[in-house]
C-alpha cells in the first residue's frame, strides 16, 4: 500500500515553467514594471520623511569619516545592523567621487541614493512575485499579482514618497521561504540571516524558515541550513570581525530595544487601541497588569501568535499556505509587540501578492491590509498633516488613526480565525462587519481629539479663571441639581483649558463637605472619565468634562461645600489653586449643594407658631418627654430636644436658633445658640415647604426648682430676635428639677 506524497515546490533555480510561457504577459510585465519605476522616481525628489533623512546623513557622515565598521562606536547613535551600514559606505563613496568630493549632502542627489536600493529591489520584488506565481497560477494570475504589487499605493507611498529602506529585507525574507520550499536549506538559512542582518523584522521570519526545512527535509536539511547560517554571519560580520569592532554590532541589537521604547511608534496596532491614539508617548516598561508591564505582556502574546502561526506552518504541506501563514506571521509582529513602527507591516504585502491570487477571500484581505497600511502611513506624513490644519480637519486627526487601529486588529482577527479553521459564511461576516462598523462609530465619536473639539461656550456655565498647578485653567463650571437627596446623583460639567502641554496624568477630585468636614459624597478619577486623559492634553484646548457624583444614601441632611481639584497618580500631592482674586489653597470650592433628608416626624408637642421672615415653629420632642407642658428631670442631667422648623417662604439671611432656661424670677439659667442642626443646615439654604428637625441639648441646673423653657431665632449681626404673636421668645414648657 502506497501513500501519496503533496507536491512540493520546484527549485528556484531551475523552476520549469507549468505552462507555456506568454509572451504577451512578459511584454506587458516589462511595460509595467517600467511605468512603475518613472512612478518612483518622480515621487522619489518630493515629500519623505525629513526626519529619517537627516538620520542617514548623520550616519553616512559618521561613515565616511570613519568607516562602517567604526559607525556603532561613534558620536552618533546607530541603530540599524551592518548590511545596511554597507550601503551606507558604498553609497558615500560613489557620492564623493561622483557627485560631491566635499559630501555635500543637502544636494537632492543624496536623497535619490538613499532611495535607490529599495526602489530597484522593489521591483525586484515584483519580478520575484511574477517568476513565483507563473508556473503556479498562470500568466494572467502572475501578471495581475506582479503589477498589483508593483502599482501597489502603500508600496509607492513607503518606498518612493517615503523612501523607506524596507524592500531590502523583504527580498531576503521572500527569498528564503521560496528557497526553503524548494529544498535548498543553506541557500535559505544564510539569505534569512542576511535579511536579519538588514532590518531586524527579518528575526521573526527565521524559525519559520527552520520548521520548513525540518517539515520537508528533516535533520539532515536543519544541519546543512546551519552551514547557511555560519555564512550568513561571516559575510555579515566579517568585516567587523577584521577590524576587531565585532562587539558593537551585539552592542547594538542588544539595545535594540530601548530606541523608542513606547507602546506603538505610530503603528495602527492593538497598542495603539490600548494607548487611545497616544501609546507613542506612553513607554512600554510602564506597569500594565499588576506587576507585569506592557512589554512583558506584548512579549507574551507575540510568542503565544508566534507559536500559533509555526503550528498552522507545520501541519499543513500546502506551499501557497505555508507562504500565506509566512505573511500572517509578519503581521503577528505588528499587531502585538510594543515598539512597532507604522512600515513594520510592509513584509506583509510581498508574501501575501505570492498567494492572494489562489482565493477570493485572500483577495479581499490583501486589499484591507494595503488600504489600513497606507492609511497608516498618510495620517503621519507631517505634510499631509499640515493640510489637515488648513482645513481646519486636524481635530479629526486621532479618531481616523483609532478607526484604522480598528480596522487593523479587525483584519488581524478574521486572519487568525481563518487559520484556526473558523467557516466565514455570510450569515456570519455580515453581523460581524456591522458589529465592527458600530464600533469604529463609537471610536471615531468618542476619540479624545472629538471630545476636545466638542467644546461649546454655552456649556460653560459659572466662569471661574481659577489655575491648578499653573498647568490647568478652570474656564468654567455647573452641577445640578443643587438640592438632592441622599442616594441621589449631581451631574457636575467642567471646561478645563490646559496652559501648556502635559505630561503626567492627573486626577479630579470633586467632594462635598459640610463644615465638619464630613463628606456626603465623593468622586475621584482622570478627566473625561479617561477618555481624553490628561497627559495628553495640548495648551490651548478646550476640554469638557462630565461626571455624576453619587451622594451617600446616609449623609446629614444640610448643606455642603462643593470642592474639587486635581493631583498627580505617582504622589497624590494636591496641584496647588489659584483664584483671580489671588486666593491660594489646595482645592477650589465651586459652589455648595444641599442634602434634604426625610420628612421629620410629627413633634410631640404641636406648637404652630409663626416667626418673621417666613419661619414657622411647628413644635418639638422632648427626652424626657413632656405631659402637658411639663417636663420632669433629675438635678444636672441632659434634656433633649427636637425642634421642628418650617418655611413658610425664603428666608432672607442665616438665623441662630436659641433655646434658654430660665428660673422663677427671669434669670438665665442655661442656654444654647447655633445655627439650624448646629450650623450645618442655615436657614438661608431653606425653600419655601422646607422641615426639618433640629437636635438641641440642654444641662439642667442641679438645683431643684421650676424653670421656664422659652426659643426661638434671632439675627447673630443684630442681635434682634424675631418676633412672632408669642413676643420674641416663644414658651415651650415648664421645666420641674426633681431629685
Amino acid at each position: 500500500m502506497s501513500t501519496a506524497v503533496p507536491p512540493r515546490g520546484p527549485s528556484l533555480v531551475a523552476l520549469a515553467p507549468a505552462r507555456p510561457f506568454a509572451r504577451e504577459s512578459g511584454v506587458l510585465l516589462a511595460l509595467g514594471l517600467l511605468v512603475a519605476l518613472g512612478v518612483r522616481v518622480a515621487l522619489a525628489g518630493s515629500g519623505g520623511n525629513v526626519w529619517d533623512l537627516e538620520v542617514y546623513k548623520s550616519w553616512l557622515r559618521v561613515i565616511a569619516e570613519r568607516g562602517a565598521v567604526h559607525a556603532y562606536d561613534g558620536p552618533v547613535v546607530v541603530d540599524y545592523p551592518p548590511m545596511f551600514l554597507y550601503w551606507l559606505d558604498l553609497g558615500a563613496r560613489a557620492y564623493r567621487a561622483w557627485v560631491s568630493p566635499t559630501l555635500d549632502l543637502d544636494r537632492p542627489e543624496f536623497t535619490a541614493l538613499i532611495r535607490a536600493p529599495g526602489l530597484v529591489l522593489d521591483l525586484v520584488l515584483a519580478l520575484l512575485i511574477y517568476r513565483f506565481v507563473l508556473p503556479r497560477g498562470g500568466p494572467r494570475w502572475a501578471l495581475a499579482a506582479s503589477l498589483g504589487y508593483a502599482f501597489n499605493p502603500a508600496v509607492i507611498f513607503d518606498l518612493a514618497y517615503w523612501g523607506m529602506p524596507d524592500s531590502p529585507h523583504a527580498v531576503m525574507i521572500v527569498g528564503a521561504l521560496w528557497l526553503a520550499l524548494a529544498r535548498r536549506p543553506a541557500l535559505a538559512w544564510g539569505v534569512i540571516t542576511l535579511g536579519v542582518f538588514t532590518k531586524p523584522q527579518a528575526d521573526i521570519f527565521a524559525p519559520l524558515v527552520a520548521l520548513i526545512t525540518l517539515r520537508e527535509q528533516g535533520l539532515p536539511g536543519c544541519l546543512r541550513g546551519v552551514v547557511g547560517i555560519a555564512a550568513g554571519v561571516l559575510l555579515a560580520t566579517g568585516p567587523f570581525l577584521l577590524a576587531g569592532t565585532a562587539d558593537g554590532i551585539l552592542t547594538q541589537m542588544l539595545r535594540m530595544a530601548d530606541y523608542d521604547p513606547f507602546l506603538s511608534n505610530n503603528a495602527h496596532n492593538l497598542w495603539w487601541l490600548v494607548g487611545w491614539g497616544y501609546a507613542w508617548q506612553i513607554r512600554d516598561t510602564e506597569p500594565f497588569l499588576g506587576p507585569l508591564s506592557y512589554r512583558l505582556v506584548a512579549i507574551g502574546l507575540l510568542v503565544l501568535g508566534w507559536a500559533f502561526a509555526l503550528w498552522c506552518a507545520w501541519r499543513t504541506r500546502d506551499e501557497l499556505r505555508t507562504l500565506e501563514i509566512a505573511a500572517y506571521t509578519g503581521l503577528v509582529l505588528f499587531m502585538l509587540m510594543t515598539v512597532v513602527h507604522e512600515t513594520h507591516a510592509y513584509a506583509v504585502l510581498p508574501l501575501l501578492a505570492l498567494v492572494w491570487w489562489r482565493e477570493r477571500a485572500l483577495r479581499w484581505l490583501y486589499l484591507v491590509l494595503s488600504m489600513v497600511f497606507l492609511v497608516n502611513l498618510v495620517l503621519h506624513d507631517s505634510l499631509i498633516y499640515a493640510r489637515l490644519q488648513e482645513l481646519a480637519l486636524h481635530y479629526r486627526h486621532l479618531s481616523l488613526t483609532l478607526v484604522n487601529a480598528l480596522c487593523y486588529v479587525a483584519s488581524f482577527g478574521w486572519w487568525t480565525l481563518r487559520l484556526v479553521g473558523f467557516s466565514w459564511s455570510r450569515r456570519v461576516a455580515v453581523p460581524a462587519l456591522g458589529f465592527v462598523a458600530a464600533v469604529a462609530v463609537v471610536v471615531f465619536v468618542r476619540s479624545p481629539q472629538l471630545v476636545a473639539a466638542s467644546y461649546d461656550p454655552t456649556r460653560v456655565g459659572q466662569l471661574s479663571g481659577a489655575v491648578f498647578g499653573e498647568q490647568i485653567r478652570l474656564v468654567g463650571y455647573r452641577f445640578a441639581p443643587q438640592r438632592v437627596r441622599p442616594g441621589e446623583n449631581v451631574q457636575f460639567s467642567f471646561t478645563w483649558q490646559p496652559l501648556r502641554d502635559l505630561d503626567e496624568h492627573y486626577m479630579v477630585f470633586v467632594h462635598l463637605l459640610n463644615q465638619r468636614l464630613e463628606k456626603a459624597g465623593q468622586r475621584d478619577g482622570p478627566p473625561t472619565r479617561n477618555v481624553y486623559p490628561t497627559r495628553y492634553w495640548r495648551a490651548g484646548e478646550a476640554i469638557f468634562d462630565e461626571r455624576s457624583v453619587p451622594v451617600s444614601a446616609t449623609a446629614t441632611p444640610g448643606v455642603y461645600e462643593v470642592v474639587i481639584g486635581f493631583y498627580p497618580v505617582t504622589d497624590f500631592q494636591r496641584l496647588p489653586v489659584r483664584t483671580p482674586d489671588g486666593g491660594t489653597g489646595t482645592s477650589l470650592t465651586i459652589g455648595r449643594l444641599v442634602v434634604v433628608g426625610p420628612p421629620p416626624p410629627p413633634p410631640a408637642v404641636t406648637l404652630g407658631v409663626p416667626l418673621e421672615d417666613g419661619i414657622e415653629l411647628v413644635g418639638y420632642s422632648a427626652r424626657p418627654a413632656a405631659a402637658r407642658g411639663v417636663i420632669i428631670v433629675p438635678p444636672g442631667t441632659p434634656l433633649a430636644l427636637d425642634l421642628v422648623w418650617q418655611a413658610n417662604a425664603v428666608p432672607s439671611r442665616d438665623y441662630t436658633v436659641f433655646v434658654q432656661l430660665l428660673d422663677a424670677s427671669g434669670r438665665l439659667v442655661v442656654q444654647y445658640d447655633a445655627q439650624p442642626r448646629g450650623g450645618l443646615f442655615p436657614t438661608s439654604a431653606w425653600v419655601a415647604g422646607d422641615r426639618l428637625a433640629d437636635p438641641v441639648q440642654l444641662v439642667v441646673p442641679v438645683t431643684p426648682g421650676d424653670y421656664r423653657l422659652v426659643g426661638g431665632m434671632y439675627d447673630l449681626a443684630s442681635g434682634r430676635r424675631l418676633g412672632s404673636s408669642m413676643g420674641d421668645a416663644v414658651p415651650l414648657a415648664t421645666v420641674q428639677v426633681r431629685p
